[in-house]
């Protein structure tokens, strides 16, 4: 009986073992069932059932394997937070129970989901957990592991220099443990840091040896990463073409693969390399199909950042409150998944749409938002870029301490994550701050800092704008001669590095493209203070120029640089060699001094001798560099007083090339040239004469009262019966009354027979050859041609050109808005036939056609008849051919080179109602000798008339301008048959009593069906 009472309780026992065993073995298997077979809502709560289960057994063990499932089902939900609580709690439990083997797999559980999360300091704890026990079990697969995810969160954190370090071993120990796939993944991890330190070259290297090697058998997203990372790469470079090439590359394989994922990726950089080309429709298609690749797999972090990038193309076109909607999108997206990058660049965006409003005090709301995300990352670099946002907004304030403080904190920032190029900016905002305070001396330092700095890392292309925060400053205070100097030299460095220039964030292309202007305009304004008008028109001309090429992006050449005197140039020489030279040595020296710092352990150096060494010598750099900002003050003040002292006759005689040059031109051409430069309190008008030195004259007028004047003047001349009359005299007196008598010399002398303007600015809005002395047009009295510069005509005519006459007189279904044109098959017929010149009619009226035509080798004369856009935005620029549009960049690409005279018989092909370059201009800037183009939305029955008897006279022999005159003034004079025809080329405006003018005989001397074409470039 004792054996039976012994026996009793130890059957029991194993009965209860038995049982829990099943239990827990079910609760397992009914949670891994469910997870690999049920839709994750449904296994969720199977293991959350298994949990409680096995929680009240206290089965460990079985208990941690649930964990991990629960954590994997909230990482596919993207609960990443709930994942991270499931998987600590398996931590807890294998750190207990010194469980290594599953300690690997929660470390990397859990620094794979911080990663996400973007908390990359807590993500590096967990892979150097990884890392402990990678070492423990002697496993170089798994260090390597370890070692490539603490590189990317180390480059994510703001440290891309221990990211290299970091995956050069991750690429050591892949090699030792012969594991392919992580030895590729560790390349690319190298190539992203690379890219991240803006050294894309060696990012370019070691991809191209990855893509080089063989790729791991099926794993397709990997080569999909490579060509990614090409073209970002290429992308930082400006290469937008190579970008794009690699990236089309790598969507194909997305795209054959399935791979929505990296589809959405690749979408998103496209439309980024579409977006820097300024090519904003093709990148609002693909970021809009990134956002639609995201939806579809609830990626809402991709969408998030599909939105907030839509919201930075609507930005670049202006569309403010678009932009701002789709950064509020971006915004709520972040919030509601816990996406802390996100949150921090919506807040950041919608600070600089805020600042681009003028409302800063909101944009300094939104940027310190910003700024607390960007805390929580701990991103040091986004960090300064904040600083540096909100100081510049406290500026623009006049809240001058704050501004500083920031910007204090910003260099802070740069200069321990070694950001120098960001260094560079700051010392460049600190020299603007310091000069809005008139605190000179501290201005002129900082951008001297900025020079130095700029030339030691090669940015060559950025001088140009401490350059002219130097050349402002020292206007500022009263030395002209030295501020000349050094705005000469930031309009060298524009011109010589245009090309080169870096597209920059939406933020700042705008003001950057504005900021390059006005160093030519203020350089202008001081030289004509000072008589030197000569050199004042050279760099009028530069400017010209720098406005059309603005808008091709892609001229070749330099286009020539301001000349620098024989004082100047010593000057220059000196200060290259003296003070910018011993300053880059200076920073050159503390560079390698850094480096060597850098290999001392931080817990060493307090009892390094090493240390204190090198710490000393960085010191008395420091002093260096104090000592070089007085030699530069120096510098300056003898430079000053040297170029006080300057012979105006020399300088004359350094000119001479130049007066040579236009002297020929004009004798050539027997024309007067008056350029124009519209200034905040004057109108400064040059006239070049073909024998005599360039003569200034000032107008008292200010920009504003001009301004008004003119937009009075287009309003009244673009609609039929304006009444611009007045308008037009008083322009008039503004324009050509200042010159009168010297113009009505040379005219009497026979000396000129056409009068030429280069406009400025808002004058290109309208037809100068309309201007009225109270009794006549000023085309009565003799022709009158448009240039952009003088430096853009060919020293010869293109002799006997063909004619290509091409045009569109059906309305075209796909792009609706657009009339028919009747008028233009009679405008068309007539003059190919007079020239015995090809025609290409509606169907035959293609871009194949025109490359076509633009292949002889034979001199042309091509018109086009049609309707034209000159919009906002490169999408918005357009010639309609048949069926498509002839983009902007259509014909950027097309060699007018050979043109004689390009017509473009259609609505605002001369000017834009914002800019004032048109289509006119960009083809003249693309090689066309002479451009016909309109300044408004013209008629089609006058247009087609005007465009006959032009031709009818060029065809008996007479000069461009010449034979223009001639037949505005047949219709000045009411000597034309006007047709009664349907009037749609420019749908004619109705008159003020809502009657449309008719294009009868005495309507046709009305100036808006006559002087709407100008003939720019060429006028011989």
């Amino acid at each position: 009986m004792k054996c039976y009472r012994l026996q009793l309780p130890l059957i029991c026992l194993l009965t209860s073992v038995l049982l829990i065993e099943k239990v827990t073995a079910q609760s397992i298997d009914n949670c891994e069932t469910a997870r690999s077979h049920a839709s994750p809502e449904t296994a969720l709560i199977q293991c959350l059932a298994s949990e409680e289960a096995l929680e009240s057994k206290g089965h460990l063990q079985s208990l941690r394997q649930v964990y991990i499932n629960i954590g994997a089902i909230y990482q596919g939900l993207k609960n990443f937070q709930k994942a991270v609580d499931y998987y600590n709690k398996a931590l807890i439990i294998d750190l207990k129970y010194n469980f290594y083997g599953q300690q690997g797999e929660d470390y990397r559980n859990l620094g794979d989901l911080y990663y996400i999360l973007g908390k990359y300091e807590q993500a590096i704890r967990q892979f150097q957990g990884l890392l402990r026990i990678a070492r423990w079990f002697k496993n170089p697969s798994m260090g390597a592991e370890a070692d490539h995810k603490m590189g990317l969160s180390y480059e994510a954190f703001g440290n891309p220099k221990r990211a290299v370090d970091l995956q050069k071993k991750a690429i050591i120990l892949a090699t030792r443990a012969e594991d392919d796939q992580l030895l590729t993944r560790s390349y690319l991890g190298l190539s992203s840091a690379y890219i991240t330190l803006k050294k894309y070259e060696e990012a370019i290297h070691y991809l191209s040896e990855v893509l080089q090697q063989e790729t791991p058998a099926g794993d397709k997203t990997v080569e999909i990463k490579i060509y990614s990372k090409l073209g970002i790469a290429y992308y930082n470079l400006n290469n937008y073409e190579k970008s794009i090439e690699y990236q089309d590359k790598a969507l194909a394989i997305a795209l054959e693969t399935h791979d929505l994922e990296s589809q959405s990726e690749v979408y998103n950089n496209l439309g980024l390399s579409y977006y820097s080309r300024n090519d904003y429709l093709q990148s609002l298609g693909y970021q809009n199909k990134a956002l639609e690749v995201s939806s579809e797999t609830k990626d809402e972090k991709s969408k998030s950042d599909a939105y907030g990038n839509l919201g930075l193309i609507y930005f670049a076109l202006g569309e403010y409150a678009k932009a701002n909607e789709y950064q509020q999108l971006s915004l709520g997206i972040s919030q509601s998944i816990h996406y802390t990058r996100g949150e921090a660049a919506a807040y950041s965006n919608l600070g600089i749409i805020q600042d681009a409003l003028e409302d800063y005090r909101q944009a300094i709301i939104y940027y310190e938002q910003a700024q607390k995300k960007q805390q929580n990352l701990q991103d040091k670099y986004g960090l300064g870029v904040l600083y540096s946002n909100i100081a510049t907004a406290y500026k623009s304030l006049n809240s001058f301490q704050k501004a500083e403080e920031n910007y204090t904190k910003a260099l802070s920032i740069f200069e321990e994550t070694e950001d120098k190029m960001s260094q560079a900016q700051v010392y460049g905002n600190l020299g603007n701050l310091y000069e809005k305070r008139q605190q000179f001396d501290l201005a002129l330092t900082f951008q001297q800092r900025a020079i130095a700095l700029y030339s030691a890392i090669g940015l060559v292309e950025d001088i140009y704008y401490p350059q002219w925060g130097i050349a402002r400053v020292l206007a500022a205070q009263n030395q002209q001669s030295a501020a000349i100097l050094f705005y000469k030299r930031a309009i060298n460095t524009i011109q010589v590095t245009r090309d080169k220039i870096k597209s920059l964030d939406p933020k700042l292309r705008k003001s950057y493209v504005e900021s390059k202007v006005a160093v030519y305009r203020q350089l202008v304004d001081l030289l004509l203070k000072q008589g030197r008008v000569l050199e004042a028109q050279k760099v009028l001309d530069l400017l010209k120029e720098q406005e059309v090429n603005e808008l091709l992006r892609s001229a070749s050449g330099t286009g020539g640089t301001t000349s620098l005197n024989e004082k100047e140039e010593k000057i220059w020489q000196n200060y290259q060699k003296t003070i910018l030279g011993k300053e880059l040595k200076i920073y050159q020296q503390r560079d390698l001094i850094d480096d060597q710092i850098k290999l001392i352990p931080v817990a060493e150096r307090t009892q390094s001798n090493t240390y204190k060494e090198l710490s000393q010598k960085r010191a008395a750099l420091e002093e260096k560099v104090a000592l070089a900002v007085k030699g530069f003050d120096l510098f300056l003040k003898q430079a000053a007083a040297s170029l006080k002292t300057t012979d105006s006759a020399k300088s004359m005689e350094d000119l001479q090339t130049e007066i040579d040059r236009y002297n020929k031109l004009l004798t050539d051409r027997k024309a007067a040239v008056i350029s124009t430069l519209v200034l905040p309190d004057r109108l400064e008008l040059i006239l070049l004469t073909p024998d005599t030195e360039p003569l200034q004259r000032t107008v008292k007028v200010a920009k504003a009262e001009l301004d008004a004047l003119i937009l009075k003047t287009r309003t009244g001349i673009s609609n039929p019966g304006g009444k611009s009359l007045p308008d037009l005299q008083e322009l008039y007196q503004y324009l050509i009354a200042p010159l009168e008598p010297e113009i009505q010399q040379l005219l009497k002398d026979k000396k000129i027979d056409t009068l030429v303007f280069a406009p400025d600015q808002n004058l290109r809005l309208i037809p100068l050859e309309a201007l009225h002395d109270g009794k006549q047009y000023l085309i009565e009295r003799l022709p009158v041609g448009i240039i952009n510069s003088l430096s853009t005509l060919s020293a010869d005519n293109l002799k006997q050109p063909q004619m290509i006459a091409m045009g569109l007189s059906k309305a075209q279904p796909n792009f609706p808005g657009f009339d028919a044109l009747p008028g233009v098959v009679s405008e068309v017929n007539s003059i190919g036939k007079l020239y015995n010149g090809q025609v290409f009619l509606n169907e035959q009226f293609t871009k194949s056609t025109i490359q076509e035509g633009l292949g002889t080798k034979q001199p042309l004369i091509m018109h086009m008849a049609t309707h034209a856009n000159f919009g906002e935005t490169k999408e918005k620029i357009f010639v309609l051919l048949f069926g498509e549009k002839l983009s902007l960049e259509d014909i950027k690409s097309l060699d007018l080179r050979r043109i004689s005279l390009l017509t473009l018989s259609a609505c605002e092909t001369a000017t834009s109602s914002n800019s004032g370059v048109g289509l006119a201009s960009i083809a003249g800037g693309k090689g066309a000798q002479s451009v016909l183009g309109s300044l408004w939305e013209v008629s089609d029955n006058s247009t087609s008339l005007l465009m006959q008897r032009l031709y009818a006279n060029l065809k008996a022999g007479m000069p461009k301008a010449e034979a223009l005159r001639q037949a505005q003034l047949t219709m000045i004079q009411g000597q034309t048959n006007a047709s009664s025809e349907p009037d749609n080329r420019g749908g004619v405006v109705p008159l003020p009593n809502g009657k449309a003018a008719s294009t009868t005989k005495s309507a046709l001397s009305d100036p808006f069906y006559w002087a709407p074409f100008i003939l720019i470039g060429n006028w011989r």
